[in-house]
């Protein structure tokens, strides 16, 4: 009898520290997520832009993620309240009047990138015209940007 309620005990604990432990990952999960949301919150709160132009090269730089080079033809920055050491999802160069940004492409993108949109105001990226993905900065891949006196982070 007393082995059984020993065994019982010891289960339960077991069970018990594989619920805390649950709890802290879900806790910890939680807190990132809340974190990076956070984050472009406040990245969103301090620039706002309308950026559309041909792509002209296109590198990929890790998962979905690409670095991509466009031409603008329609290029207007409002408001930018950025410095180099903040997260920001791309570049503009004055010196060539280029324009470099890191985007995620649509999972399911086959067809060659051709022409990009950005809009700060919806928070999306729109790819030849069709297929959108979500627009956030470049965090991760943010050293794959080109980096120079004549660029200015948007």
């Amino acid at each position: 009898m007393k082995k059984g309620i020993k065994i019982s005990l010891w289960i339960l604990g077991g069970l018990a520290c594989i619920l805390i432990a649950l709890i802290c990952l879900v806790g910890i999960f939680s807190y990132f997520t809340q974190d990076y949301k956070n984050s472009q919150d406040n990245y969103f709160a301090r620039v706002e832009y309308y950026i559309e132009g041909n792509v002209i090269n296109l590198q990929e730089v890790g998962g979905p993620y690409c670095l991509i080079e466009i031409v603008p033809t329609r290029f207007e920055i409002l408001r930018n309240e950025i410095r180099s050491s903040d997260d920001y999802v791309g570049v503009y160069a004055t010196d060539t009047s280029k324009v470099f940004i890191i985007a995620p492409l649509p999972e399911n993108f086959s067809s060659a990138l051709e022409r990009i949109e950005l809009n700060s105001r919806d928070r999306q990226f729109v790819f030849n015209y069709t297929s959108v993905s979500v627009l956030r900065t470049a965090a991760l891949y943010k050293y794959k940007l080109p980096l120079s006196n004549n660029y200015t982070p948007f």
